[in-house]
Order: C-alpha cells, then structure tokens, then sequence
C-alpha cells in the first residue's frame, strides 16, 4: 500500500495568497495509486471545481489550468503549481496537509488578478 492512500475523504481547504486574500472550499478526496503504489493520483471535488494532484517520491504535485475570474473584470487564464508533501510522521488518514504554490496569471486587457503565490493547508473533516 502506498503512503499517498491514506489521502482520502473529506477536506476543508483553506487558501491564503500573497494578497491576502483568502478562499474556503470544501473537497471530497480519491486517491487511486498503480499496483506498485509508487505513483498516484489524488483526486480532490468540491463545488468551486476539481484538481488532480500526482503523487510520486513522496509529493504531490498540482500543475492545473483554470479561467480565473477576477474581482470585477473579464476571465483570465491561470496556471496554479502546487506542491505537498507526506506528513511526518505518517497518518492513515492524513489529518492535515500543508502546500505552497504559485498562480500565474496571464493578462488580458481589463483583468485585475494578478499572478502570486499562496499557501493551502487541507484539514480532514470526515469519511
């Protein structure tokens, strides 16, 4: 069994930017790993969208596309990289998880967002 399965359940997440802006999304979590259990996908669904994350060498990693809407302008493009890795020590079922990625915010003609970094903690609520 690989450690990456133990990621499973249901998640708040919290997200604080650079900006200081912060977001507070619930996920339910999958995690589906090859027979080797050495990579693994981590599926995370919630109301505000979906996230694969790919787990391998003991991390996961986030390298996701979205249309960004930004506070008051047109729909940007964004790329959110993200990266966490295993807890220490290990927990069956992770309990928490911290992350710290980069959103990078192509600009378009009226847009307001802005590309930065932001960190994420998930913290399981339940089965």
């Amino acid at each position: 069994m690989s450690p990456a399965e133990a990621l499973h359940g249901s998640y708040d997440d919290q997200t604080t930017y650079a900006s200081g802006s912060k977001s507070d999304v619930k996920y339910g979590v999958r995690t589906d790993c090859l027979r080797a259990g050495d990579r693994c996908m981590s599926f995370f669904t919630g109301a505000s969208g979906e996230a694969a994350f790919v787990f391998a060498n003991g991390v996961w990693t986030l390298n996701q596309d979205y249309a960004s809407g930004c506070s008051s302008g047109p729909q940007a493009h964004a790329n959110f990289t993200e990266t966490m890795a295993l807890p220490q020590p290990l927990q069956n079922p992770v309990t928490s998880l911290s992350a710290h990625g980069y959103e990078n915010v192509t600009q378009v003609p009226g847009a307001t967002c802005r590309s930065q970094t932001y960190g994420e903690t998930y913290t399981r609520t339940g089965d």
